[in-house]
């Protein structure tokens, strides 16, 4: 399904709306993680739901799970890479489809956001914590979240909405 037409604004005709949910996950993940870095030391637990959900104040100064922790300049370039690779072929990735351009969109935040932490505190702030009989998800972040839910909708997408050549006939 094609893009609708933008409304005649100069800021959403350049940036669209994919852009600004890439811009409210920022804020969203941004101001989370500044009122847990003000409010709550490192190491903080805070029970929520007990036994399912904790909202925690740790730092992970690499990827998921702690990969390439000692790497953070390379996961910083890594995700400038991401972003800018994204930006650069946005038209060509999401061929016209709102659920992909939106999904590129929140993909885009969520980079910004993690890279934001990186360069200004060499690690991600992580402060979203579940756990459920004995098994235990590792902390996140709402840019984190961002990432998942953008990258899940591409890759079905890929799958039932991305426009597929016709076959050529013989």
């Amino acid at each position: 399904m094609p893009l609708p037409a933008q409304p005649d604004s100069a800021w959403l005709r350049f940036f669209g709306w994919p852009g600004l949910l890439a811009l409210l996950v920022l804020v969203a993940d941004q101001t989370s993680k500044w009122l847990v870095v003000k409010h709550w030391p490192v190491g903080t637990v805070r029970t929520v739901i007990p036994g399912f959900f904790n909202l925690v104040h740790v730092r992970n100064p690499g990827a998921a799970w702690g990969i390439l922790a000692e790497h953070t300049w390379l996961l910083g370039v890594l995700s400038l890479a991401a972003f800018v690779a994204i930006v650069i072929f946005f038209r060509r990735l999401h061929e016209g489809s709102r659920l992909a351009a939106m999904a590129l969109g929140a993909v885009q935040g969520g980079i910004v956001g993690n890279l934001i932490d990186r360069w200004a505190r060499h690690s991600v702030v992580d402060f979203l914590d579940f756990h459920l009989r004995g098994m235990h998800w590792p902390a996140f972040n709402i840019a984190d979240s961002a990432i998942c839910v953008g990258v899940t909708l591409l890759v079905l997408w890929s799958f039932v909405g991305a426009r597929r050549p016709a076959p050529a006939k013989a």
